[in-house]
């Protein structure tokens, strides 16, 4: 009966943290701060936070302000830092970590150097080796006739700091060079000093251990243990991580287990999951919509489970996570992958409610909804890449420039590794991941005009090598053979002089309306593909009407106001080959 009275107090407690940590987060930097250190237990609420939502805090609210936070944070959360902010790939970035280690000790000096001896030994004995050089002075050596540079702290061990090659500091980047040595000059000599006070006999110890380093194999082994602690929050190794991408057919999924959304969390030893990730989700999205929906017993176990796939997504893409707007990009992604792969899931027969997505959210895990996702847009790269590679355009070594701005966008955003939908803008940015069946769908329709206008082209088989001066694009390239073929001139690429190209242009506008290209020039540029081609005109008006009456509409626009006395070939160039 004792032990359950415990529990339930220690579940009661991680409930109330839980909370007050949830509102800390909404907080402004300002009142968050004031509002932890005027809390009745601050350091217990502090080593309350998950690791990764008290990362976060620190940049939201700024390192210098956050020094009494630090203070009161836990070893753990000390590591996690330095995990996450010291590292680039499987190498240490010395700067950051000058610059790390710099802010814990301003918030507590002792306590840091305490905690590096006894707990980080090898990680700051190859922090030293990486910046000083000691020399111990023997008992008949005068230190006048040691090398310029070198500061004692106690007659004995002399240390100095290495000049950065001028070379370097000539380069670009040499002034940040030079600051972010000083910067570590300052910092362990004041990590040295401190050490020396405390006990002389430890600071002789960790000087001589760090000129015995041997960097590379502390450096592996610091490495292996980095992502040992991080694969445990979701952060698996690049290699590792990319299996999230892994597509994965709705035919394939498996259900979850049964009680994989309501196993207890608090009062157990599981950790609690962070809850910034789920504090950024996007508003708009299915998957968002779809979760403010779910049984709220379900919740936690889901904020744990996206917080994890957003790590492993962070760590697939080795993607450089500190700032709340890199995290932000992160949530974007996944809440696009998921929200597709739930409206993959639901079926096209009717649209998809945030009630019939939390249902989808409760039967299959969010990793697998995240692959469906994905394996709509690699189906639609595979296609894109298998078409690429066979195509007219290739065989006729052009650039995807010939496509022109949109179906070269479209293109290029589906080549890539990780297929991406082709935005331009619409949203504020030129790509993003797919969030929809429908723009799957729009994708798809113009991929299949694009690969029926290669193969359009390849039909007509221009002689590309007689193309000398221009724009060269598949609407110069058509209406360019059209023209010509009126005017009786070879069917070749071959610019049009002025005076010969005037009567077309003339002839072009001279329908009823001013300035408009009437139905009957327009089903002569089809008539004319058919005999070319071979093509029957049904099927060239099927698949690609929309793009001819662009195109006529296109010049409508732009040259219908332009009379023939006026026509100049430097303004007309972008869609007729002339001199």
């Amino acid at each position: 009966m004792t032990n359950e009275y415990k529990l339930a107090n220690q579940i009661k407690k991680e409930k109330q943290l839980a909370g007050i940590r949830q509102d800390l987060l909404a907080l402004q930097s300002e009142k968050a701060l004031d509002a932890i250190l005027e809390s009745p237990m601050p350091a217990t609420l502090v080593q309350s936070f998950p690791e990764q939502d008290l990362h976060f805090l620190m940049h939201k609210i700024g390192g210098a302000d956050f020094l009494p936070i630090l203070a009161m944070a836990s070893f753990e959360q000390w590591e996690y830092l330095l995990d996450v902010e010291t590292w680039e790939g499987d190498r240490v970035n010395l700067p950051m970590v000058t610059k790390t280690l710099e802010l814990l000790f301003q918030a507590d000096p002792e306590r840091l150097v305490r905690w590096m001896i006894k707990e980080k030994t090898e990680f700051f004995e190859h922090y030293l080796f990486k910046n000083l050089e000691l020399r111990v002075r023997e008992h008949d050596e005068d230190p006048a006739d040691f090398p310029d540079g070198f500061q004692e702290i106690d007659t004995l061990f002399y240390v100095r700091f290495p000049e950065i090659p001028k070379t370097l500091l000539e380069k670009e980047g040499g002034a940040e060079l030079a600051k972010a040595r000083e910067a570590a000059e300052e910092l362990i000599m004041n990590m040295l000093n401190t050490v020396a006070d405390m006990d002389l006999s430890v600071y002789h110890g960790v000087l001589l251990e760090a000129q015995s380093v041997i960097p590379s194999e502390v450096e592996e082994e610091q490495f292996r243990l980095k992502a040992v602690r991080l694969a445990e929050k979701g952060f698996l190794p690049p290699h590792e991580a990319m299996g999230i991408y892994q597509p994965q057919e709705p035919s394939d999924l498996v259900p979850r287990h049964g009680h994989d959304l309501t196993k207890p969390l608090f009062g157990t030893e599981y950790p609690l999951p962070p809850l910034y990730p789920s504090t950024m989700l996007v508003d708009d999205t299915l998957f968002a919509r779809s979760l403010a929906s779910v049984d709220p017993a379900m919740l936690l176990n889901l904020q744990a489970e996206f917080a994890s796939l957003v790590n492993r997504v962070t760590s697939a893409d080795r993607r450089v996570v500190r700032e709340k707007q890199d995290l932000e990009l992160v949530v974007q992604k996944g809440c696009a992958y998921l929200s597709l792969g739930m409206e993959i899931i639901h079926g096209e027969e009717a649209r998809c409610t945030p009630a019939d997505g939390a249902a989808i959210i409760a039967r299959y895990r969010l990793e697998d909804l995240f692959r469906t996702g994905s394996w709509a847009g690699m189906t639609l790269k595979t296609k894109t890449r298998q078409w690429h590679e066979n195509s007219w355009l290739v065989a006729s070594k052009l650039p995807l420039s010939f496509f022109e701005e949109e179906w070269l966008g479209l293109v290029g955003g589906l080549l890539l590794d990780r297929p991406l939908y082709f935005d331009n803008y619409r949203t504020g940015v030129l790509y993003r991941a797919f969030s929809s069946v429908l723009e799957i769908r729009e994708s798809q329709d113009n991929l299949d005009r694009i690969i029926e206008m290669d193969r359009l082209i390849s039909r007509l088989d221009p002689d590309i090598t007689s193309f000398v001066k221009g724009v060269l694009t598949f609407k110069s390239l058509l209406l360019t053979l059209w023209a010509r073929n009126r005017l009786d001139l070879d069917f070749s690429l071959a610019p049009i002089e002025l005076s010969v190209f005037t009567p077309f242009f003339t002839a072009l506008f001279s329908g009823e309306e001013r300035g408009i290209i009437d139905g009957f020039k327009r089903e002569d540029f089809l008539l004319w593909l058919g005999q070319e081609t071979g093509m029957e005109l049904k099927d060239i008006g099927a698949k690609l009407g929309s793009v001819f009456k662009a195109i006529f509409d296109w010049l409508e626009d732009e040259y219908g106001a332009v009379s023939p006395e006026s026509l100049d070939s430097r303004f007309v160039a972008g869609f007729f080959l002339k001199e």
